[in-house]
Formats: C-alpha cells, structure tokens, sequence
C-alpha cells in the first residue's frame, strides 16, 4: 500500500504559487510563498480533497502591520489560524482528510534522551537520569549560571557574582531592596507626580521650567539676558541690569501723565482737564484743528470763509435792537439778524422774502417751552449752504446759525438739536 501511495505521489505535479492578495488554494498549490504587501489572508484546500498530501506555506514578505493569515475552510478538527508576523516564516501542513496537522515542529531525540511512539501516534520521550546535570553542569565555570542566547536549543554560562545570587533568593521585592541597601524615602527618592513630570522634560541647554497645572511641568526658553535678571537681588540691581535710570532712561511717574496714558488716544479726539491731574478726552474735527492751528482771529476768519472783520461781526452780533420774536405764522422784517420762534400749540411758518437783507451772521431758534412742532423758516430768494431753503426746528433750543453774503448765499456755522436743512 505505501507503495502504491508513493507511486500516486510521484504522478502528482507539484504547482507554486507566490499571492500578494487573499488566496484560496487548490489541492495542487503544494508549495506556496506569500508576499504581504498589506494584510492577506491564505485559505488552505479542502481537506477532504487534500487526505494524504503536504503542503508547505512560507511568508516572502510579512511584518507585525502586513500579516500573513493562514486559515481553513471551516471544515478541519481543532482548527486555530495561523499568522507570520515576519518575513522567513514558514510552515508544513499534512491532511488526513479530517484534520490538518502542522508538522512543523521535528522532535530529534539524541544522546540520553529516547522516545517511543504508542498506537495513537504519541510520542513518549525518557531523559536518562542525572543526563543533563552531567552533561549541562557539571562543567560550568565557578559564579556562573546557565541560560539561553536568542538561538533556540543554544546554552550559554552567564556570569553571576555572591551579590548577584543575593538578589536572585530574596523572597520578594521588599527583601531586594533590604540585600541592595536602599530604603525609599532615605537612599531613593520616593514616587512623586511633581518628580515624574520633571523627569519628562528634555532638558535642552537655555530652558528653564514652570507649571500649566498640577504637578504638570513644561520647558520655556530662558537666555543669558533673562537669567541676569533672574539673579538680581532687587528691583533696583534688576534696572541696573537693563540699563534704566528713572528720570534718564525712563520717565518717573507722574499723575498727569499717568490720567493721559489711561486715555483711549483714538481718531480724532483732544484732551483736556476736568480737574487737577485729571485729563479726558473730546472729538475735535479736521475743521476744528483747521481754527485751532491758526495765528489769530483774522486767519480763524478766514478758515471759516467769512470775509467780514470782527469789528464788523461784533456789530452784527449785537442783536438788540435786531431780534424778533414770532408766536404764528408771518414774515422775518428785512434787516433783523436773530429769530425767535415761539409756540407750543400752533406750527409756526416763518418766511424770508430775500436773505441778502439779512447779511451778516443770522440766528433762529426755537423758544417754545415745549413741545415737538415742526416750526419751520424758509428763503424764498438765497439759501442756507447753496442747496437748502428750508430749516425745520423740531423741539425747544432747536437753533440755525448761518452767515448770508452780500446776494444771500448762506453758509451754515452750526445746526443745534434737531434742527435740520432741505
């Protein structure tokens, strides 16, 4: 029957095969080397089809991340997958037809060691007495102990002094550290949160250490020029340091300087005093610096684009004998410089037949002592700023100051309140 079997083997033509992807085999992929580029899985033959055949699977390429998975098709007894985490492994399976078996592993028994195999396929192994301890250790050298090299079946003699072995027979830790002569909190530094976190700094040269939260340290970088600073006795060897005399170098304190420099410096703002060493802030307009910045009054008058003296304006502002008061409706008399509109019921209408007879600076408000009546005054010839014939005062000390030129073209020195042009 061998025979016959051995004959059959030979009629067998033996296949390869080399996947890089998951593979099932065929009864014939007898040999068969994976090359694992990513995690591939090789499925073995049916194991009926395969009774009394050995195949041999290897990993061309495998690694702890692309793996070699060797599994079966569900169908064998005590199956458990087989995975290569390396390239160069290998391994043997045979098939009786109901289980696969790895043969892999030959057992060679040599020396005093003798095996016999039972009717189950079992195979007993007898060491002769006192075999390996004449063999093994009956020459090894004095202070040494025997161990292995990473090369399975190797033994090797390991060095081991009196202080060694003193260690290796204590019962447990407490009793090494008593051998070793350390005592935590004494000869060792006890466990600590704060300790541990420092040791996990990396130490570079120009760092120095500070805290982000609890027993949590972190590096900062410190040069030669921050650690001079560092090192100074005082406030007073620290400004040496730098190179600042108060007084010198830096301004001493004052309290008017300090009330401006709590001031929001923003566009368009001036200062001024409310008190002493007290200072705030008010809007000034390009118009406003435009008068501010001039020699005297003739330039102001000229910003201003008033080309009357201020002789000429004084007389004008005396409004005396120049003012009229309207509590209805009614004409402005020719010549009066100031208006008052005065009414809480009643909307007053007033009317300029021609703004040139009222040359000079012009003033109306609204005197009513109450109320929101949309007194108004309109030219019927020249107008408020070239455009405008019609101003409405809307509440009490709503007021126009405008100044008519020669032919009754206005210009507008200031609206107050409500008041408002169309």
């Amino acid at each position: 029957m061998l025979d016959s079997k051995f004959t059959q083997q030979q009629m067998v033509v033996n296949k390869f095969a080399d996947p890089s992807i998951d593979y099932n085999m065929t009864v014939r992929d007898y040999i068969v080397r994976a090359f694992a580029s990513a995690p591939i899985t090789i499925t073995l033959p049916a194991i009926a089809a395969s009774a009394g055949r050995t195949y041999s699977i290897s990993a061309g390429l495998a690694s702890d991340v692309n793996t070699v998975t060797i599994t079966n098709r569900s169908d064998s007894d005590s199956w458990s997958d087989i995975v290569f985490t390396s390239t160069g492994s290998h391994t043997l399976f045979y098939s009786d037809g109901l289980k696969w078996h790895n043969i892999s592993n030959i057992i060679v028994l040599t020396g005093n060691i003798t095996g016999t195999e039972d009717e189950a396929g079992v195979i007993n192994t007898t060491i002769t007495d006192k075999a390996v301890i004449y063999a093994k250790i009956q020459d090894v050298a004095i202070d040494s102990i025997l161990g292995q090299t990473g090369i399975a079946g190797t033994v090797i003699e390991i060095p081991c002094t009196a202080a060694g072995r003193a260690i290796l027979d204590d019962v447990d830790n407490v009793a090494q550290r008593v051998t070793l002569g350390l005592v935590i909190g004494t000869d060792v530094e006890a466990y600590d949160a704060t300790l541990e976190s420092l040791a996990g700094l990396g130490t570079a040269a120009d760092k120095f250490a500070y805290t982000t939260g609890i027993d949590t340290w972190i590096e900062g970088a410190i040069t030669a020029a921050g650690r001079a600073i560092l090192d100074d006795i005082d406030n007073t060897a620290q400004r040496v340091t730098l190179g600042l005399v108060i007084g010198t170098n830096v301004q001493a304190y004052d309290a008017t300087l300090a009330s401006l420099a709590d001031l929001g410096t923003v566009a368009d703002v001036m200062t001024y005093t409310t008190g002493i060493d007290t200072w705030a802030e008010t809007a000034i307009t390009t118009a406003g610096r435009a008068l501010l910045d001039d020699a005297d009054n003739v330039a102001q008058l000229a910003t201003l684009g008033l080309t009357a003296t201020a002789a000429e304006i004084n007389n004008v502002a005396d409004v005396s004998t120049r003012m009229q008061s309207l509590i209805a409706s009614g004409a402005i008399t020719p010549g009066i410089q100031s208006v008052e509109l005065d009414n809480i019921t009643t909307v007053i209408a007033a009317t300029i037949a021609d703004a040139s007879t009222h040359q000079g600076l012009f003033i109306v408000k609204d005197t009513s002592a109450s109320g929101t009546l949309a007194h108004t005054l309109t030219l019927t010839i020249g107008t408020f700023d070239g455009t405008a014939t019609i101003a409405t005062f809307n509440a009490p000390n709503d007021a126009i100051t405008v100044y008519f030129d020669s032919v009754g073209n206005g210009t507008v020195l200031a609206l107050t309140g409500t008041a408002a042009l169309t």
